[in-house]
Order: C-alpha cells, then sequence, then structure tokens
C-alpha cells in the first residue's frame, strides 16, 4: 500500500509540471508575441493619427482665415435682362433699371401711383414696370375692359400684354384681352417723375464730456495740480 501511494504521488507531480510546461509554451508562443507586436502596432497607428489631426487647421481657424464675401446692398435687387426683342429697346429699359433698383419700395410705388400704373407685386417687378414705362411711356388701360392693366408676358413669339381684369367697387370685371408690343407702343401716355425721398442720415454721436483740465482752460482758471 505505502509503495502504491508513493507511486500516486509521483503521477500527481508529473502532471502538475507537465501543466506547468504547457502554460509557459502557450505563453511563449509566436501567436501571442505577433498579437502583442500588432496591438502595439496599432497603438503607433492611433498614435500618428492623432498627430496629424492636431496638426491640420481646424475648421473655424481656417474660416477665420479666408476673406469673407462681400455684403450686398440692402436696395440692391437681382433683376434678369429686359425680355424685349429690340437691342435698342432693352438697353434704354436696362439704363433705368439700374437707377431705378436704388429707389425704395415706397418712392417706385409713389412714382408709379403718380402714372396710374398698379402697385402690386414684388420690388423687382415694381422697378421692371417702372423702368418700362420711364423709357417708353406710361402703359395705357385694357383696349377691351378700359379699366384692366397689361402685364408683361413671355411667350415663344416673344413679349405680349395681358389683361388680368379688375375691380370695378365690390365687384371682379374678367378680362384675358392680349396685345402686342406694337399695338400698347402707340397707345402710351407720358411719364411723370417724382421726387425720390432723401436718405436718413444717422445722428452724430453727442462729443465727450470734457475733462476737468480742458473745463478749467475755458473758464480761464488754471488747473490744480494733481
Amino acid at each position: 500500500d505505502a509503495a502504491a501511494a508513493d507511486d500516486d504521488d509521483d503521477d500527481d507531480e508529473f502532471c502538475i509540471i507537465s501543466v506547468k510546461r504547457s502554460v509557459t509554451e502557450v505563453l511563449r508562443s509566436p501567436s501571442r508575441s505577433g498579437g502583442e507586436s500588432s496591438g502595439g502596432g496599432g497603438r503607433g497607428q492611433g498614435t500618428k493619427r492623432r498627430r496629424s489631426l492636431a496638426s491640420q487647421p481646424s475648421p473655424q481657424s481656417a474660416s477665420a482665415s479666408s476673406p469673407a464675401p462681400p455684403r450686398k446692398r440692402a436696395n440692391a435687387v437681382q433683376l434678369k435682362a429686359p425680355p424685349y426683342a429690340d437691342a435698342d429697346v432693352r438697353q434704354r429699359v436696362q439704363a433705368h433699371v439700374d437707377e431705378l433698383s436704388e429707389w425704395s419700395v415706397g418712392d417706385l410705388k409713389r412714382l408709379l401711383e403718380r402714372n396710374g400704373q398698379r402697385k402690386t407685386g414684388n420690388k423687382s417687378a415694381l422697378v421692371l414696370l417702372a423702368a418700362e414705362c420711364a423709357a417708353l411711356g406710361a402703359r395705357p388701360k385694357c383696349n377691351a375692359c378700359s379699366g384692366g392693366q397689361y402685364h408683361l408676358e413671355e411667350t415663344a413669339d416673344g413679349v405680349v400684354y395681358c389683361c388680368r381684369g379688375f375691380f370695378d367697387d365690390t365687384e371682379y370685371v374678367i378680362c384675358r384681352a392680349t396685345a402686342s408690343f406694337v399695338d400698347v407702343q402707340w397707345r402710351r401716355g407720358v411719364w411723370h417723375t417724382v421726387e425720390r425721398t432723401p436718405p436718413r442720415r444717422r445722428a452724430a454721436a453727442p462729443p465727450p464730456p470734457p475733462t476737468v483740465a480742458a473745463a478749467a482752460t475755458a473758464a480761464g482758471v488754471a488747473a490744480a495740480p494733481a
């Protein structure tokens, strides 16, 4: 029995030594060392990426260094070229467009009201209508209903003036008559001008209060030394 017990102890010791050797071989295997090296390489690449990102300028600094785009004028209006077939007519209308685009909407409406024209639409429509009338004459009333005003429209055949009706007291008179550029041109009226409202000027800032020495000098008294 004692001999059998000694043999069992020897077997247990041999198993423990084998397990230790296996664990040691696993820890020293090339796959683990390669993984560690690859992990170190990953950490190195992450460090390089952080350094490259730090060297690049931020969007805020890039936008601050780039020049700012020029500001548009408050009264400036974007208009397409006048849609007239004759080059001389386009040139004459465009000259008035350049001038009237600096006017305010209120001045444009006063100008159109003075000449019996409609005052509806955005600033681009008001400028184009006033420029055409200033170059060619005031637009006449519709020849069919005698109350509506012509609207300029572009078609495949060129410029056409169309009437859209008008309000007669409380009723709306429907009219869809059209007229060519030549038909409207020979019935145009005289165009009257109005004075443009001068632009408002900012009040000058008040002068700073005088210092004690300046006040004493103005009063003819010598200032006391500090």
